[in-house]
C-alpha cells in the first residue's frame, strides 16, 4: 500500500474523508448536547444552533476540535486508560464552551412534572439567544386542565 501510487491515493482520500466526517460531527455537536440538557431544546434546534455557533466562531471551534483530537489521542495511548481522565475533562470544558457561546436564558422556567394521564408532552417554542440572535428551542408546555375531571 505504501509503495504504490494507488495506495497513497487511498491513504490521502481516506484521511480527507475522515477529516470531513470529523468536521461535520464537531460542528453539529459542539454545543448541541449541553443545549439539550440545559434548555431542553429539540434535537433539530440544538443541531442548527450548534452549526450557527461554529459558523460564527470558526477559529475558536477549529482550535477546540484540535484540542479534543489531541486529548483523545493522548488519552488512548496508555491502553485507553487515560480516557477515564480525558473524557470527563472534555465534558466539563464543553459545558464552559457552551456557556461562553450561548447567552443565558432570560426567563428560565422549571419543567412541569410529566402528566400521568399521557406520557406525551406538548412542545412550544422559546427563544435561545446567542451572540446577536434568537433561535427557538422546545420546552414542554404545562398540561391543560381536563374539561371534565374524573
Amino acid at each position: 500500500m505504501l509503495t504504490t501510487p494507488e495506495g497513497w491515493w487511498l491513504i490521502v482520500a481516506g484521511c480527507g474523508l475522515g477529516f470531513l466526517f470529523a468536521l461535520v460531527a464537531l460542528c453539529v455537536s459542539v454545543v448541541s448536547f449541553p443545549l439539550i440538557l440545559d434548555r431542553h431544546a429539540g434535537v433539530g434546534d440544538a443541531m442548527v444552533t450548534s452549526l450557527r455557533a461554529a459558523a460564527r466562531n470558526p477559529l475558536p471551534m477549529a482550535a477546540w476540535g484540535l484540542i479534543v483530537a489531541a486529548l483523545l489521542v493522548l488519552g488512548s495511548l496508555p491502553f485507553f486508560l487515560g480516557l477515564a481522565v480525558v473524557i470527563p475533562l472534555l465534558g466539563h470544558a464543553t459545558w464552559h464552551l457552551y456557556r461562553k457561546v450561548i447567552a443565558p436564558e432570560l426567563n428560565p422556567q422549571p419543567l412541569p412534572p410529566p402528566s400521568s394521564a399521557s406520557g406525551a408532552r406538548r412542545l412550544i417554542s422559546r427563544p435561545i439567544y446567542f451572540r446577536g440572535g434568537a433561535r427557538t428551542a422546545h420546552r414542554p408546555r404545562r398540561p391543560r386542565e381536563a374539561a371534565f375531571p374524573g
